[in-house]
């Protein structure tokens, strides 16, 4: 860690309540969060940290679309309901970890809809557990491999995208990204073939 254990814990109850704010309000920056854990806590550390605080901000969020504010977003989202197999209750975990992991939707339209559809908390928080797990992972190492640069350089430079520990996260979270694209890219060229 880059600050004495005094302080440490201090920094950590604030970028927990921080995290959890963000995530529950639905503001954006938890990736600029991610690689602050990475950066100040390590790979180890930093990736626990990120996970507790995300599932916790998306347990609040989900409470709060569910019981204050239900009224407000089932209109604006009755039009995305469909995204989420929740009529086959068998395999809604499984799905909703999948909708995750690919990100098909954005994970905050993911809780909001979650929320509408009366998910059980069970099956919320161990999908987003499971599913925020390896985009949390990425982020963190990015931010720890940027550490360790300016630890060995003392400055930050165009150099630092060319150590492994940066452009080969970079390169994961790029297919993660871009792997609905390849899915519907697959499905049509299946279509295609059926049809012939």
């Amino acid at each position: 860690m880059l600050m004495e254990s005094g302080n440490h814990y201090k920094f950590i109850m604030i970028y927990f309540i921080l995290y959890v704010v963000i995530v529950a309000c639905f503001i954006p920056g938890t990736i600029l969060f991610d690689l602050l854990a990475g950066y100040i806590f390590g790979l180890l550390w930093g990736s626990v940290l990120v996970i507790i605080s995300y599932s916790c901000g998306a347990i609040v969020n989900f409470f709060l679309v569910k019981y204050l504010f239900k009224g407000i977003f089932e209109h604006k989202f009755q039009q995305m309901k469909h995204m989420i197999n929740y009529h086959n209750k068998n395999y809604l975990l499984l799905n909703l970890i999948g909708l995750r992991l690919i990100a098909v939707i954005p994970f905050w339209v993911l809780n909001v809809l979650c929320a509408l559809l009366n998910v059980r908390i069970s099956t919320f928080i161990i999908s987003t557990i499971i599913g925020i797990i390896p985009a949390s992972i990425i982020y963190v190492i990015i931010g720890d491999g940027v550490r360790d640069s300016i630890s060995s350089t003392g400055v930050i430079s165009a150099n630092i995208l060319f150590q492994p520990k940066i452009w080969l996260p970079i390169i994961i979270m790029a297919i993660l990204l871009f792997m609905p694209n390849i899915i519907k890219f697959i499905k049509r060229h299946q279509n295609r073939t059926h049809r012939k």
